[in-house]
């Protein structure tokens, strides 16, 4: 307790108790024993205040009580504490409880007597300061602070100064920091440590003493905010959670400490001058030494903050720098106290210390700007380096050498180059320089250069690395032209007349010269100091005494011309490649040089020749084999090096040729190359395991282009091998695994593609490279390669994407791979143009890679370059961009693949040509060829089959240029399609077994063996390959792709199995792709043999096929291929059956009837006893088939078996097809699936299958669903956007696995009525209407909710069936009349007559009434032709069931009189009638009220066939001539008379009755809402099922949170805005409008004015309701993309000629501006 007695004593000057002495407490407390104890003492003195404040409460006496009571209590206190002998608690315990008492007091003496005197309730601050104390030494943090704080208000209220109130903010942040570290760590200490920062920020001003106790409480404050940082970072590196750290808290703990030093810095950093007062001056000496040890631990704890928030990229500069330089004021001060106490000898060591620490940050800080270019300023790091080389050289102010100086003399100047002080970086670069060259580094470079590579000096001699960095550096600020003389007239003059150190200098800037030039990166003004440099050293170099080394000198120079097209025509280029023709034609000989003679001259051939306009590959052919020749002659590394001059050179002059070479698509010559490649490398034996994995990465990917997996395999694992045996580069790593990833997706097993990526993952995340390489202080090099190796990422990782059919992450990857990859395309093309400009000033980087606008420095050193990045295609050709352009051409081929996938033909479209314009630009004619039959193969999907020949016509001329390849086999089946569309069925036979034939000798053995050497090359290459064995690759054993069942067989049993051929057994080890490619072709060709009924044929065909399957798109192929001979079967055995040959041409209805009775179990090709055997007979509906003896019997169990067969297997691949297949092939298994469905519910002969009347609607509409779903996941990723670094991070695998459980479709009966049927409102249908695949069959689904689905399947043509002699009126027809209408009607729009004539307009108007008749009877024919009697599927009227039940009874007593079966047969029982389902009912009461015309007659006829029929199928025969249908027809109307009397009579509410459309996409270009028989009706049209339930969902969430009576969907009457007669020549138009328009004040508008795309998007985005009165649908005005990326968008109403139009795409999906507008806003 003495301590606390101690510091009690100073409690008002506000002295902590840990700065006071404590000498003399034991001494006292022993003098005091036997007296009275202090706290008896203070008990009778709180006593004695307590008497007088109730003496003064009971006489009413009016007191002062802060001189009379606070104030002797204040003493009273602090004796106590000074002397108590209890513990902190006991003694904080009795100060409280007396002060509370005496307050008490005190406040009933305030309630009784009224106090004249004003601030009698003040409070001695020095009480509340001292229980402050108290309670912090008793640990009660919470009771300090609230004491505090009360202190701190009573000084506010009783006046006080700045450092008094600053020192109590300071302590209460201290107890708050205590009280946040051990007590609760969850209370809010931001408020109090942002106080007491600002408060040490702020003025301070007080009494010396006042001082003291404020610096006293800084350096506590700064104790516990190290206290508490240390705990947070203890707490996240233990990583136990034990602290849930506050960011806030962290900084401002570092904001204290940092203000700490800065309170100290103002209070003891200036020392007075000695002829100030003596008082003064011995003041501030003695503080000084007081506080000595904090300020010395304060600039510790300072540095050692600042360390950590330049790591963290947290600082500032000008905060940086202050902190600092109060480091640097204060460390003198602790010399000179040190050196007055006589400490330490060295007067100057903790200045050195302190000053070493600081330059460390400086040039840490510097590094850090350098990498965070957004906050970079030039003049920012100018003074970070200037600080560093100051605080450097303040650490060694004797003549030692300086730490580093070099280096931090290198980039000042670079920086001062950056900024745009040319001088004075020049200068500090060539004192750099001279420094160096003082140490001895050029005479060393001499000697070294004399007798190795001087491409060696900067790796392995000591400082050659700075001296040509900085000497690059020097280089770069002389690019400015003209430069016609060496830079560096000092350096030479110090160098010299010395020939061996000129030369080496100026070999060594040659050299810089060439690889800043090679780059594309360099200036035009470095070129004439290129050409000057050359000039000196081919004065030295002569031809008589160095001929050798001059021909290697101008090797370099051509690597130089070749990526710098303004020195290549200069005259110094031309001058260059006449000495080299010349040389490389004549016979040079040099003592030991001879030997290299070869491999110059190939050398020297090469890049003269792939510097010609067009190179010629059989010139490029020769060099390779040459070299191909001389390593095949060496057998050591030795023996290659006497061969070979620079192995490293043509190392990479090989590599440029293989990305010349597959740049041009020229895989064959490619793969041999690098296999050349990888045998130089092993000769040398020591190169990198990174480069050999790189080499077999991209040799695997060759053989993979080419389709030999197996070869593919090969190669991967031999990179495996050397990626075990030792480390390997993270790029090399992510190539294998990426190129690993690819192989494994080939042979269908995903799992192991997606363990490949995500190992790629982790070591993407663990790779600092990559982490640099995405960083703003990047070269373009490297920043080149990580985005390249991102974009490479993100095309194998929507690979996996689409595989797994995770469509928007595949898609969102195969943007980004295209979008990296046009970034790189961009950057390459702004360097290489970059090289071409007049420049003013040069970059920083060293390697001279940065683009303008990325530089590591601030943007005004470059602001006077372009920020436009252009890509332009005539660039491709240069060598800089030969391994770019097949990425480029991958990922757009992908990305259109993906689009086409999806059915989005535009796209696909777009993104192949963009393709095309590359592989032209670059003249890869084989590329070409196969891009063209890409394109021609999308046309031909989609209905353009003149532009599809076109465009094969020249894929088929260019291939046959070419060796054989898989692109042949692509183009022989678009050939056979192509025959196929021309009815040419032999033709196209013939292209199917070409393409058969061409993969069959693709899978020779002799041709993969082929494909390894060149043709010139002996067999020791061979030998050497022949190692690597299939047994190598454990991926083909365990790989394998996972089959589905298929025992999908036809009813003939098993097909012979054919013996595998040893060819067929390669080549599903080998060549799965190819394997795959030929199971298309067989199916191919099985389907020409089905359409010829060729069914034995077909079946053979399709179990070949079967073993090529090995894909999922294979499988589904295969199954549908299955299906289909299934079907064409079953189709024909039914023509053959007495009651089921009419099913292919009847109208089907499903279901049809209720039940059936135990008799129609049996076979229904039976016929009932007595019964006509005159199945059909001639009448004026159905055709005469006469049916002569008894009818064929069938087996039981025929064509429903194979029905049903055939629905089971493709059942058996739904779901699999939903996820993965395109939409093209969804619509072909779903079409298939509800047709086979149909035909099976009509001719099951059992209920043993059991089919939901739902499921045929189920399966028609996911197709369209699917197709809904997946254009929105186009737009969807359209909208997004991503920031640079979000592109450039490498693709997470978990996001493929989370889209898994996506957009779930509901494909069970239970699932899609609830989702999609029980939300329908109760009065509205829905219709959907599909279109067969051959374009004769309609279906057509009614949904309703509460009511059972039912579908109609109506042949188009099935009138003509019952009347020969009709003309067909089939889709075609329809289609093509509708098509000549609107061409007319166009036509007729846009004429230009001159309408002043006498009867222009007369005649115009007669022209477009007929136009207008003849779609009513377009309309007509499709009503009465196509629908017929069953038109009454789209009635909207309601059916009373008792009503209707009543017109059940009265239509089925007329069967029971008119039909023959009921007549002769006994009379059956209720229950074992058939019962007809409601369905047909309601058809028949939705025909309406008969009139007294004979309208009704054909309908009723229809309909009333349509009923024998289904009777006919359940059972119940008639001949159709025994059957009195004109009767049958008058009662019928009878019924239907009495059934609408009744209707009227009951009167039905048809208000709020409407009928939505889904129709097939073939059906849209119809305007089914004109027909007749819709009239007046409620109808609207939507793209599928998914749209709908959108909509309602969105209603029914608004009529819940509406609680007004009539919810719906509404929009403000004043909201909305108008575009009128915009191209200004509708006057009429606008005359008819613009009144009434106008009337709407509070509307926006345009009129008479084209409107921008930003304006009409603003309407639509902010208004409720949009009207367009113009030409056409307003899209010359706003694009699509701008439409369906809306994140809002209001009700449009387009009235424009075709407004409403789509655009048919044949297999692919519809697109217009009407589908635009559905989808904006959601």
């Amino acid at each position: 307790m003495s301590s606390t007695r101690t510091e009690l004593r100073a409690a008002r000057a506000g002295i902590p108790r840990a700065l006071k002495t404590t000498v003399g407490g034991a001494k006292r407390r022993a003098s005091l024993q036997g007296a009275i104890t202090p706290e008896a003492t203070f008990q009778k003195q709180v006593v004695g205040l307590k008497n007088r404040v109730r003496l003064w409460t009971q006489n009413g006496h009016q007191g002062d009580l802060l001189k009379d009571v606070w104030e002797p209590f204040s003493r009273c206190l602090r004796a106590f504490a000074r002397r108590s002998g209890l513990n902190a608690n006991a003694t904080y315990e009795h100060t409280s409880s007396a002060y509370r008492d005496l307050a008490d007091l005190i406040a009933i003496y305030h309630a009784t007597v009224e106090v004249a005197s004003q601030g009698q309730e003040v409070v001695d601050p020095e009480i509340l300061k001292v229980l402050g104390v108290l309670a912090r030494d008793a640990s009660l943090m919470e009771d300090a602070v609230r004491w505090t704080e009360a202190a701190l208000e009573q000084m506010k209220v009783s006046g006080s100064t700045s450092a008094s109130r600053s020192a109590l903010l300071v302590r209460i942040a201290a107890f708050s920091l205590r009280q946040y570290g051990k007590e609760t760590p969850e209370i809010n200490v931001v408020p109090v440590l942002g106080r007491a920062a600002e408060a040490l920020t702020g003025s301070i001003r007080g009494s010396s003493t006042e001082l003291d106790g404020l610096l006293h409480d800084v350096s506590a404050l700064r104790r516990e905010a190290v206290s508490c940082i240390t705990r947070q970072n203890q707490s996240i590196e233990r990583g136990d959670g034990s602290l849930d750290p506050d960011v806030r808290v962290v900084k401002l703990c570092r904001t204290l400490v940092y203000n700490s030093l800065h309170v100290f810095h103002r209070s003891l950093g200036s020392r007075m001058d000695t002829d100030e007062s003596r008082k003064y001056v011995s003041r501030d000496e003695a503080r000084s030494k007081t506080f000595a040890k904090a300020v010395q631990a304060t600039i510790d704890s300072s540095l050692s903050l600042l360390k950590t928030s330049i790591s963290a990229d947290d600082l500032d500069w000008p905060t940086l720098d202050g902190i600092l330089q109060d480091c640097m004021s204060l460390a003198p001060l602790l010399d000179d106290i040190s050196a007055e106490e006589g400490h330490d000898d060295d007067q100057r060591k903790i200045l050195k210390t302190v000053a070493t620490k600081v330059s460390n940050m400086y040039w840490a800080y510097s590094l850090q700007l350098q990498k965070n270019k957004d906050e970079l300023a030039s003049t920012d790091l100018i003074h970070c380096l200037q600080r560093s080389i100051a605080s450097a050289r303040a650490a060694t102010a004797d003549d030692s050498p300086v730490p580093l100086l070099g280096v931090k003399l290198e980039r000042l100047g670079r920086v001062y180059i950056s900024a745009g002080a040319a001088t004075k970086g020049r200068s500090t670069l060539v004192e750099s320089l001279q420094a160096q060259i003082q140490e001895g580094v050029l005479q060393r470079s001499a000697e070294f250069a004399a007798r190795k590579s001087l491409k060696k000096l900067a790796s392995q001699l000591n400082g050659g690395s700075l001296f040509e960095k900085t000497l690059l550096a020097l280089l770069r600020t002389y690019a400015k032209p003209p430069v016609q003389r060496n830079p560096f007239p000092s350096l030479l003059d110090d160098i010299g007349p010395s020939d061996q150190l000129r030369g080496c200098l100026l070999e060594w800037q040659l050299m810089l010269l060439s690889g800043l030039l090679s780059s594309s990166r360099s200036f035009q003004g470095l070129q004439p100091l290129l050409v000057a440099t050359a000039d000196e050293l081919l004065q030295i170099f002569t031809t008589q005494m160095y001929p050798l080394r001059r021909m290697r000198m101008l090797i370099s120079l051509l690597s130089v011309l070749a990526s710098n097209e303004a020195l290549f025509q200069s005259e110094f280029g031309r001058r260059i490649r006449d000495e080299a023709l010349t040389l490389a034609s004549s016979t040079v000989v040099e003592d030991d040089l001879s030997a290299y003679g070869d491999h110059f001259k190939a050398t020297l051939n090469l890049l003269l020749t792939l510097g010609e306009p067009a190179p010629k590959v059989e010139k490029i052919k020769e060099s390779l084999v040459v070299w191909a020749q001389i390593v095949e002659s060496a057998n050591s590394l030795v023996q290659l090096e006497d061969g070979v001059d620079d192995l490293d050179f043509l190392h990479s002059q090989l590599c440029s040729t293989v990305e010349f070479l597959a740049m041009k698509g020229l895989v064959n010559l490619a793969i041999p190359t690098l296999n050349l490649i990888l045998r130089i490398r092993a000769l040398q034996q020591s190169q990198p395991s990174c480069e050999l994995v790189l080499k077999l990465s991209d040799l695997a990917w060759q053989y993979l282009k080419l389709g030999y997996s197996g070869k593919a395999g090969v190669a991967l694992t031999k990179a495996h091998q050397a990626i075990q045996r030792s480390s390997v580069s993270n790029e090399a790593n992510l190539r294998w695994n990426l190129v690993y990833a690819e192989y494994v997706l080939i042979l269908g097993n995903s799992e192991k593609c997606v363990d490949h990526l995500t190992a790629s993952q982790k070591i993407a995340q663990d790779s600092p490279e990559l982490e640099n390489g995405r960083g703003p202080t990047a070269t373009l090099t490297k920043r080149t390669e990580t985005t390249r190796l991102t974009a490479d990422a993100c095309y194998a990782f929507s690979r996996l994407a689409s595989e797994k059919g995770s469509w928007s992450e595949a898609l969102s990857f195969a943007k980004r791979c295209v979008k990296l990859n046009y970034r790189v395309w961009a950057s390459l093309e702004h360097r290489s143009r970059k090289a071409l400009m007049k420049p003013t000033t040069e970059a920083s980087e060293s390697e001279g890679d940065l683009p303008a606008g990325e530089t590591s420095l601030a943007s005004c050193s470059t602001s006077h370059l372009p920020t436009v990045m252009s890509t332009t295609h005539s660039s491709l050709n240069g060598s800089s961009f030969w391994s770019l352009v097949p990425s480029l051409i991958r990922s757009l081929r992908h990305l259109s693949q993906l689009y086409a996938r999806l059915g989005q033909l535009q796209e696909a479209l777009y993104y192949a040509e963009q393709g095309q314009k590359i592989m032209e630009a670059v003249d890869a004619t084989v590329l070409i060829s196969e891009n063209l039959a890409v394109l021609g193969g999308l046309y031909f999907r989609s209905g353009q089959t003149d532009k599809g020949a076109e465009l094969l016509a020249r894929a088929k001329i260019l291939s046959n240029q070419q060796e054989r390849s898989a692109v042949q086999v692509q183009i022989h089946c678009l050939d056979g399609h192509l025959h196929r569309l021309r009815g040419e069925v032999e033709k196209e036979r013939a292209d199917y077994i070409q393409a058969d034939q061409v993969l069959d000798q693709l899978v020779q053995s002799s041709t993969m063996k082929k494909i390894d050497h060149f043709s010139t090359a002996s067999s020791s290459l061979e030998e050497n390959m022949a190692s690597f064995s299939l047994q190598d690759d454990p991926a083909l054993k365990e790989l394998s792709a996972p089959r589905l069942n298929r025992r999908v067989q036809g009813r003939g049993g098993k097909p012979k199995k054919e013996p595998k051929s040893e060819q067929s057994s390669l080549a599903s080890g080998e060549c799965i792709e190819l394997l795959s490619l030929r199971g298309n072709v067989l199916r191919l060709r099985a389907t020409i043999e089905l359409l010829a009924r060729k069914f034995d044929v077909a079946a053979s065909l399709l179990s070949q096929a079967e073993s090529c399957s090995l894909d999922t798109h294979g499988t589904v192929m295969q199954r549908i291929g299955l299906s289909s001979q299934l079907l064409r079967q079953s189709l024909e055995e039914m023509a053959h059956d007495a009651v089921f040959c009419v099913v292919e041409e009847s109208t089907t209805l499903f279901p049809s009837v209720l039940t059936t009775t135990k008799k129609n179990l049996k076979h229904r090709g039976e016929l009932s006893p007595g019964k006509s055997h005159h199945h059909l007979e001639k009448s004026p509906n159905r055709p005469q088939v006469k049916m002569i003896g008894k009818p064929k019997k069938t087996s039981p169990r025929s064509f429903t078996d194979c029905l049903s067969h055939a629905r089971d297997g493709l059942l058996e691949v739904l779901n699999i097809a939903t996820r993965q297949c395109s939409t093209s092939t969804i619509r072909t298994v779903s079409s298939a699936l509800s047709n086979l469905t149909l035909l099976l519910a009509a001719t099951l002969s059992s209920r043993t299958i059991v089919i939901r009347p739902i499921m045929p609607m189920v399966y028609a509409e996911t197709a369209r669903i699917l197709a809904t779903r997946r254009e929105k996941v186009t737009i969807q990723i359209e909208k997004q956007v991503m920031s640079r670094e979000e592109e450039l991070k490498w693709p997470d695998p978990t996001e493929l696995a989370l889209s898994s459980s996506r957009d779930e479709l509901h494909l069970d009966a239970t699932g899609f009525q609830k989702h999609y049927v029980d939300i329908i409102p109760p009065r509205w249908a829905v219709l959907s209407i599909s279109l067969s695949d051959n374009m004769e069959e309609l279906t057509i689904s009614r949904l309703q909710a509460g009511q059972t689905p039912f579908t109609l399947r109506l042949p188009l043509t099935r009138h003509n069936s019952r009347d020969a002699d009709e003309e067909v009126f089939g889709f075609k027809q329809a289609r093509d009349e509708l098509v000549k209408i609107i061409d007319a009607a166009n036509f007729t729009a846009h004429d230009a007559r001159d309408m002043t004539k006498k009867g222009a307009k007369s005649r115009w108007w007669a022209e477009r009434e007929a136009l207008d008749a003849k779609l009513r009877d377009l309309l007509l024919n499709i009503e009465n032709i196509w629908l017929g009697g069953f038109r009454g599927v789209f009635s909207q009227t309601q059916r009373p069931p008792e009503l209707l039940s009543r017109f059940h009874r009265s239509f089925q007593n007329i069967l029971d009189r008119y039909l023959p079966s009921r007549q002769k047969a006994p009379k059956r029982s209720h229950a074992e009638q058939i019962h007809l389902a409601p369905h047909i009912l309601g058809l028949l009461v939705g025909l309406g009220i008969p009139s007294d015309e004979d309208e009704l007659d054909e309908p009723l006829m229809d309909l009333l066939y349509f009923v024998v029929d289904i009777l006919q199928f359940h059972g119940e025969h008639n001949a159709y001539d025994e059957i009195d249908f004109d009767q049958i027809v008058i009662e019928t109307k009878d019924a239907l008379r009495a059934y609408h009397a009744a209707l009227s009579a009951v009167g039905t509410d048809q208000s709020g009755s409407h009928t939505i459309l889904i129709l097939d996409k073939g059906l849209h270009v119809f305007p089914w809402e004109a027909l007749p028989c819709l009239d007046g009706l409620s109808v609207s049209r939507l793209p599928s099922l998914d749209c709908l339930r959108e909509r309602i969902l969105l209603q029914q969430s608004q009529w819940n949170n509406d609680h007004e009576i009539h919810a719906g969907f509404r929009i403000g009457r004043g909201n909305g805005s108008y575009i009128l007669n915009p191209s200004g020549d509708l006057s009429s138009t606008q005359t008819t409008f613009e009144s009434d328009l106008k009337s709407l004040s509070t509307w926006n508008s345009i009129v008479q004015r084209d409107p921008t795309e930003e304006e009409m998007k603003h309407s639509l985005e902010n208004r409720e309701l949009f009207l367009y009165f113009g030409h056409g649908s307003g899209a010359q005005y706003i694009r699509a993309r701008t439409i369906k990326t809306l994140d809002r968008c209001a009700v449009t109403l387009l009235m424009g000629c075709s407004s409403g139009c789509l655009t048919d795409a044949g297999e692919f999906e519809l697109y217009g501006t009407p589908k635009n507008y559905l989808h904006a806003g959601w």
